[in-house]
């Protein structure tokens, strides 16, 4: 499709790619063929080692929209940040190239954009694993909130809604139209090798200067998320804990200087289950797992989160890893490794 090149796209759709070509042709064309037409879509090619470079670049010959950037692989932070610096439009979306969406997403959520003083557009989310599709709802009402309603409604279940790992608002940044602006005022917050819970990383302090937001309907339109079981819940990561540190040290410094409501306890929450996480991360380290996590065991932040929240609603599995690990149950921990092994591949309630 070819497009007059004066118009400024009202909106700039931001592709990291890396390593999907079983999935980038049902995510570029759920874009290209949008029922929306005013919008840039940027390929940001992560030096990705299959033949998605030459897919994108195909693309591109076709639809004069597309623009594509090669880069040596960064990873996913490093590939929409560079995305971000070149977009042109006033509104910013991002779709993972291993994800699709309806048909008319971006038609939907531009007309939203017509409200004074809109930040945030966020639509429904869909999982699909295996072929299975869990649809998702928002955890709050959908509709318009005025930044006094952010902040009495939203703030005080944010970040933690009183479930592991439960939150009140979508934590990612696909599935949402952001003003730029808001963007490009928060990137310093963002760390290129935090690999876990990026997305955390830059939603959270943007979520905190947004003054108007808008959560579509449930079943107006979708986006689809497509769980990768090659993802790094699902493979060991060395760094997984150290990335977990880092990550909220920035989350707190980011409350405290934004300091427009205390997060400390969500946060400790948050913190808890991300700790649980690196804690069945290690179930799949061979090598030193029992000294990694002896260092959790001892971490002061998961000490003070395990005193400040509730546990009641997570599920026995995590109760027992979080009340094991406070006491320093070490040989217990140690004994049922193998068996947790096995029993986190089941879902307990």
């Amino acid at each position: 499709m070819k497009m007059d090149n004066s118009i400024i796209p009202k909106v700039s759709v931001i592709v990291p790619v890396y390593n999907v070509e079983k999935y980038i042709h049902q995510c570029l064309d759920s874009i290209v063929n949008q029922t929306y037409k005013n919008f840039e879509l940027l390929l940001i090619d992560d030096g990705s080692p299959d033949n998605c470079s030459q897919i994108c670049d195909e693309y591109a010959k076709n639809d004069s929209r597309i623009k594509v950037i090669h880069k040596k692989n960064e990873g996913l932070m490093a590939a929409w940040i560079d995305g971000l610096k070149i977009a042109q439009a006033e509104w910013i979306m991002f779709v993972d190239s291993d994800d699709w969406i309806d048909l008319n997403m971006i038609e939907v959520m531009a007309e939203k954009t017509k409200i004074e003083n809109i930040d945030i557009i966020t639509a429904n989310m869909v999982k699909v694993l295996l072929g299975k599709v869990n649809y998702r709802e928002h955890y709050f009402e959908p509709g318009i909130y005025s930044e006094s309603e952010i902040q009495k409604i939203m703030y005080p279940q944010m970040i933690n809604n009183g479930k592991f790992q439960g939150r009140g608002v979508s934590v990612s940044r696909c599935g949402n139209f952001i003003k730029k602006k808001l963007l490009s005022e928060n990137i310093h917050y963002c760390d290129k090798n935090i690999f876990f819970g990026e997305d955390l990383n830059i939603m959270f302090p943007i979520y905190l200067d947004c003054k108007k937001m808008c959560l579509l309907p449930n079943d107006i339109t979708y986006y689809y998320y497509r769980n990768n079981q090659k993802s790094i819940l699902h493979s060991y990561n060395k760094t997984m804990y150290k990335q977990v540190q880092d990550l909220y040290k920035i989350l707190f410094r980011v409350s405290q200087e934004k300091n427009v409501y205390d997060f400390e306890k969500q946060l400790l929450a948050d913190y808890l289950s991300a700790i649980v996480q690196s804690f069945k991360n290690e179930l799949l380290n061979k090598n030193s797992r029992m000294q990694n996590i002896c260092k959790m065991m001892e971490d002061e932040r998961f000490i003070l989160g395990v005193k400040n929240t509730n546990i009641d609603r997570y599920s026995i599995l995590n109760k027992i890893i979080i009340k094991s690990m406070y006491k320093k149950c070490k040989i217990f921990l140690f004994l049922i490794i193998p068996m947790l092994s096995f029993l986190k591949k089941i879902k307990w309630h």
